[in-house]
């Protein structure tokens, strides 16, 4: 993570973003349009998780599972 990304505006940060952006974008447009019944707190969920994974990978902080709602 950039140590100045606290600096960007938004439109900075979409910019130098945009390769990691545009497909989780995408990936969550399409859960969407497959689960009719996902809501944004699920997506959020996702997020977080991942978060927490990334930290965790990187030796930030111990990972915790979380239980994800799961969609046939």
């Amino acid at each position: 993570m950039n140590p100045s990304m606290s600096l960007l505006s938004n439109s900075e940060f979409v910019e130098e973003y945009i390769s990691i952006l545009l497909p989780i974008e995408t990936l969550i447009a399409n859960a969407y349009r497959e689960n009719p019944s996902l809501h944004d707190h699920d997506v959020l969920r996702v997020f977080e998780a991942l978060l927490k994974l990334c930290k965790a990978k990187f030796q930030i902080t111990p990972y915790l599972n979380i239980s994800l709602k799961v969609f046939p």
